[in-house]
């Protein structure tokens, strides 16, 4: 997506936020918001921060720093009930406009161009693995003199309600759920609903 295309889309959308996301090297995403009427000049000025208070960061490294936005990266918000468009940002040079060695996407494509530019390949895909586990409760305790964690999952026999008949029945055991099938698995339209949304911003 081009810039006029972009003004096309917040014109028949409504759109009156953009929400720009910017990730530090270990992989913590931030955003910061702003109208849409000043999209254009953030464009071509950017958003001035302070990096020292991102990771990874150094002070004297984050005096002059800015966020530029990738409009190729936009989508419309699926989870803001206003319309919102979102998209992901450099973190770069004030003064050159150039992306700064410690921006993770800066990174990525440097990687790119010398893999074109030494003859490696012409074309390169990026593209997150989503693994993460789901649970119906965490409880975590960080105490002076103690700490611990628990967590529940409906499907574990020991977090169903107390004497739940069909404990048995309906319960994974241990090690046994790698691809199990309903109604064992309990979160299958979770799921479902998540992939809807991803391929519903775009994302192959």
């Amino acid at each position: 997506m081009n810039y006029d295309e972009l003004k096309i889309l917040i014109a028949e959308r409504g759109i009156e936020t953009i929400d720009i996301k910017y990730a530090d090297l270990i992989g913590n995403w931030y955003h910061i918001s702003f109208p849409a009427r000043r999209l254009e000049h953030v464009l071509q000025h950017g958003i001035p921060f302070d990096g020292s208070s991102i990771p990874g960061m150094k002070s004297v490294e984050s005096g002059d720093m800015v966020l530029l936005p990738d409009v190729s990266t936009s989508i419309i918000d699926p989870f803001i009930e206003k319309p919102t468009l979102r998209m992901l940002s450099f973190i770069c040079d004030a003064g050159t406009r150039e992306g700064v060695n410690k921006d993770p996407r800066t990174v990525a494509r440097r990687a790119h161009a010398f893999m074109v530019d030494s003859g490696i390949a012409d074309a390169s895909l990026w593209v997150p693995e989503f693994e993460f586990y789901l649970f119906n409760e965490a409880v975590i305790n960080n105490g002076k003199y103690s700490a611990g964690y628990r967590f529940t999952s409906a499907e574990n026999k020991d977090d169903l309600p107390g004497g739940y008949l069909d404990a048995d029945g309906t319960a994974v055991a241990h090690r046994k759920g790698y691809h199990i099938d309903t109604p064992f698995d309990k979160h299958a339209q979770v799921r479902e609903e998540m992939v809807r949304l991803i391929e519903g911003v775009g994302c192959p």
